[in-house]
């Protein structure tokens, strides 16, 4: 009885091991196949101070632009990655110009669209908070019809933000970015989503 015993508790014993570690192979597959996707998108909403700028005798003012932007991104390593970025806003500008004696005031809508190519580097805080550095080179179109101002212009941008992650795919941003473009648009605040694939 006793030997039927020992018997009976080796083989349960050795089942329960046996199951075990097949759990635990089909959790370790499990992870490597729920493993965090290098691609990710970013809708965001844009907003900026507007800027000014003078041609020939009239000074140019922008009021605050407001736009939207979307960024793909690659992470190459679990902190360094690359950016294409694109953004389209809108905003008034109001021209003053001086013309024999008298001031004329000339009103009108610009329409900016640019892209960007970016590095980027993103670290965690802790478990929910993140921040992220980029810079690189960006393009920019802007048209204001009313005035025949088309022009496109490049430079450089920078840019740094904070992140807020929602769950394993998705994560709130706020992002403030710098351009050496000078022009009625101004530096431009972010607010976003980003999504992982």
């Amino acid at each position: 009885m006793q030997k039927l015993l020992k018997v009976t508790m080796t083989s349960l014993v050795l089942l329960t091991m046996t199951y075990a570690e097949e759990m635990n192979e089909n959790n370790m597959i499990e992870v490597e196949t729920e493993s965090e996707s290098p691609f990710y998108i970013v809708t965001k909403g844009m907003v900026t101070p507007g800027g000014d700028m003078r041609e020939e005798e009239a000074l140019l003012e922008g009021d605050n632009a407001y736009g939207v932007g979307l960024d793909i991104g690659y992470m190459f390593h679990e902190h360094f990655g690359i950016e294409f970025s694109t953004v389209y806003g809108k905003n008034d500008i109001t021209r003053t110009e001086e013309m024999h004696g008298e001031i004329e005031v000339d009103k009108a809508k610009a329409t900016y669209v640019s892209y960007a190519i970016n590095l980027i580097f993103k670290h965690p805080i802790n478990e929910e908070f993140g921040y992220f550095i980029k810079a690189g080179y960006e393009k920019e179109h802007e048209t204001i019809d009313d005035f025949n101002i088309d022009e496109k212009e490049h430079g450089v941008d920078a840019a740094a933000g904070l992140t807020y992650e929602i769950n394993e795919k998705m994560a709130a941003l706020v992002e403030y970015e710098y351009s050496s473009i000078r022009g009625l648009r101004g530096d431009a605040f972010f607010l976003g989503i980003e999504f992982e694939f």
